[in-house]
This record gives C-alpha cells, structure tokens and sequence, in this order.
C-alpha cells in the first residue's frame, strides 16, 4: 500500500506575486478574482483516488470555480490507470498562479497503461 503525509498548498489572491530575481525575467501573469468571490484564498490538497481539491480557507467551502464544483480528477485523459497503479507522490504545491502535484504510473504492469513523463 503507498502511503504519503498529508500536505496542504495555500493561494492567495491578494498576495502579491514575487518577482523573479534573474535578469530580464518574464512577467507573471496577475490572475485576476472578483473582490466579492468566494475563495480569494485557497487551500489545495488532494486525495489517494487522485483528486486534487481547493477549499475556501476562511469558510472551508469547496471553490465552485476550481475544476468541477470545487474538484479535479487528476487521471482524467489516462486511460486505463486503476488506483492501484496510478498514484499521487507529493502535496499540492502553489506556484504563482499554478498548482503542481507529483504522481506516478505503475510501468511494465499490463500492456495498456498510460505512459509517463
């Protein structure tokens, strides 16, 4: 059985972006929520069958805006990849205005499964 902490990742749109320190860097996109939206600030976590979810992190609310209703299923476009052989190896990680997750594939296990990265 694959086992991994817990982690949360953490958005905030009235954050401002850091600006990178290399020279003649390319400008980040602001990302624009509506004052009066719910989720102005996000905790992101996701799940052993391969969510990635984003909660209001004042009300605990699932983000409607966020993948559908508050969810995204991260082995959509896979193909065949049961749990088993499809799982996430890290916490959500906030990027900017990205979210990134670590995940793998069980190779070698039968003859359709989806390819890596």
């Amino acid at each position: 059985v694959w086992q991994r902490c817990r982690g949360l990742g953490y958005f905030d749109a009235d954050a401002a972006l850091p600006v990178p320190s290399v020279a003649n860097p390319s400008p980040i996109a602001a990302v624009t929520v509506a004052q009066d939206a719910n989720c102005r600030r996000r905790l992101f976590t996701n799940t052993i069958d391969g969510r990635l979810i984003a909660v209001d992190a004042d009300t605990g609310a699932f983000c409607q805006g966020f993948g559908s209703n508050g969810q995204v299923d991260l082995k959509a476009g896979l193909g065949a990849a049961p749990d088993p052989f499809y799982q996430l190896t890290s916490p959500p990680l906030v990027a900017g205005t990205t979210v990134v997750v670590g995940g793998r594939v069980a190779d070698n296990v039968q003859t359709d499964m989806p390819g890596g990265v």
